[in-house]
C-alpha cells in the first residue's frame, strides 16, 4: 500500500502526538527523506512504500503479466453457467459471487484476512476447474 507522503507525514504526527509545528514538520521530512535514502521506503509514482510491501507488488504485478502473456484462459462458462454448476455449497454469496469472477477470468488474486473463507473459495473453484478439463 502506497501512501502520498503529506498523508505519510500527517498520519505520523497523529501516531507520535506531535505538534503541527514549523520544527516538527522539519524533523519528519527530514527523517522520511533518510528512510528513502536508506531504502526502507521507496518512494515512486508519488507514493511511500515500505520497501518489503513494496517489492512484493512489484513481484505480484511481474508474475500476473507473465501469466497473461502465458495465455492463461478462464474457464468455458459464464457467470451464470459456474454459480449452477456450484450447485449446494457452504459458500456464503459473496465467495460463490468470487468463484463466479476468477472462473470468468483469466487471472485473479483472491485476498482476505485469516479465516475469511479464501481455502474453500479456491476449493470450490479447482473442483470447477477438475470438472472442465
Amino acid at each position: 500500500v502506497g501512501y502520498p507522503a503529506d498523508l505519510l507525514l500527517e498520519r505520523a504526527y497523529r501516531v507520535l502526538q506531535l505538534p503541527k509545528t514549523d520544527r516538527s514538520r522539519s524533523a519528519l521530512q527530514v527523517a522520511l527523506d533518510q528512510a528513502i535514502g536508506r531504502k526502507l521506503i521507496i518512494r515512486e509514482h508519488g507514493l511511500c512504500y515500505v520497501r518489503g510491501l513494496h517489492r512484493a507488488e512489484t513481484q505480484l504485478a511481474t508474475q500476473l503479466g507473465k501469466l497473461l502473456l502465458a495465455g492463461a484462459r478462464p474457464l468455458p462458462l459464464n457467470k451464470t453457467q459456474i454459480l449452477r454448476a456450484l450447485g449446494p455449497t457452504r459458500l456464503s454469496e459473496e465467495q460463490k459471487q468470487a468463484v463466479a469472477l476468477m472462473g470468468t477470468s483469466a487471472v485473479s488474486v483472491l485476498v482476505g484476512g485469516p479465516g475469511r473463507g479464501k481455502t474453500a473459495t479456491l476449493g470450490q473453484l479447482v473442483a470447477l476447474l477438475d470438472k472442465a478439463r
